[in-house]
């Protein structure tokens, strides 16, 4: 489930609110079922640049969709 949401969100900033407000799990599940899906290559995140570090870190990364699974 969490996949197909995925799918229709590449690209976009990603909230982990929306996908686990979703799923119906907890934030911190998303996260860790993103990075096991990162770790298979199912996803990549670009994180956002910015000159200020601190905001930089608080802005949500946008998922692309490794090869072959779009």
């Amino acid at each position: 489930m969490l996949a197909e949401l995925l799918r229709t969100q590449v690209g976009q900033l990603t909230s982990y609110s929306y996908l686990a407000k979703n799923v119906r799990v907890s934030v911190d599940t998303i996260r860790r079922w993103i990075a096991t899906l990162e770790s298979l290559y199912f996803c990549f995140a670009v994180k956002p640049w910015h000159r200020n570090v601190a905001r930089a870190l608080r802005k949500e990364p946008k998922y692309y969709l490794g090869t072959g699974h779009r």
